[in-house]
């Protein structure tokens, strides 16, 4: 992952799909060799062990791409764009996600619409103990969906 800092790299590299991620090098080693013969996959009595190599597949590439745009957008980056290159180099593909989160959009107003005058004054007097929510916060849709909840 290229191109956003190293914090929301980590996160963001769960929303690549399993399928293309790169297999785990001991599993594929395990499934190698009790599933190959003089050099070759075998095509009958394949064995369950170890994990089978991933075969790299342009749609889980874009199902990826756009989960880790929708990521960004969701942290308050409502211009981010990923792009996806694959190379491919001896039988193996490189997969690179560039992202370009542009400007980080912050909490500029906060209103409050609650019609009943007394639940207003309380929730007001108390939302000090449970709030996240704050002036010139960068957006999360989490700490929205945190607050939501415990209102």
């Amino acid at each position: 992952m290229k191109g956003i800092s190293k914090n929301l790299s980590e996160t963001a590299a769960n929303y690549v799909q399993q399928g293309v991620r790169p297999n785990s090098r001991l599993y594929l080693a395990l499934y190698n060799t009790f599933n190959t013969k003089n050099g070759k996959y075998r095509t009958t009595k394949i064995r369950n062990i170890g994990e089978a190599p991933h075969i790299l597949d342009s749609l889980l590439v874009e199902v990826s791409r756009t989960q880790i745009e929708k990521f960004l957008k969701s942290k308050g980056y409502f211009k981010a764009t990923v792009i996806s290159d694959i190379k491919i180099s001896k039988k193996k593909a490189y997969l690179t996600f560039t992202a370009n989160e542009g400007p980080g959009f912050n909490i500029n107003e906060l209103t409050y619409e609650i019609p009943d005058s007394v639940v207003k004054e309380l929730y007001l007097r108390n939302k000090a103990s449970f709030s996240h929510l704050t002036l010139g916060k960068q957006y999360d849709a989490d700490s929205l969906s945190f607050e939501r909840e415990q209102i």
